[in-house]
């Protein structure tokens, strides 16, 4: 009877500890998509912002080229 009762509980122990094995290993790999994804998002913040200082400087010059052609039909 009690050996049956120890080897009860030497399988649940056995089950415990494999479950606490899989949870360390789904811990590590979520805390690793997790950083992942902050890096991504970094890097599209990142692009997003140099896209639209490139966008703005683009207007910038298309505007001053707008102005100067006026300038030059005005002279004409």
């Amino acid at each position: 009877m009690n050996d049956e009762i120890d080897d009860e509980i030497l399988e649940a122990e056995l089950g415990d500890d494999a479950l606490e094995k899989k949870m360390k290993k789904v811990e590590s790999e979520a805390a690793r998509i997790l950083k992942q994804s902050s890096e991504l998002l970094k890097a599209l913040t990142r692009d997003s912002s140099q896209q639209e200082e490139t966008n703005q400087v683009e207007t910038k010059q298309e505007e001053s080229k707008a102005t100067a052609a006026g300038e030059s039909i005005k002279s004409s």
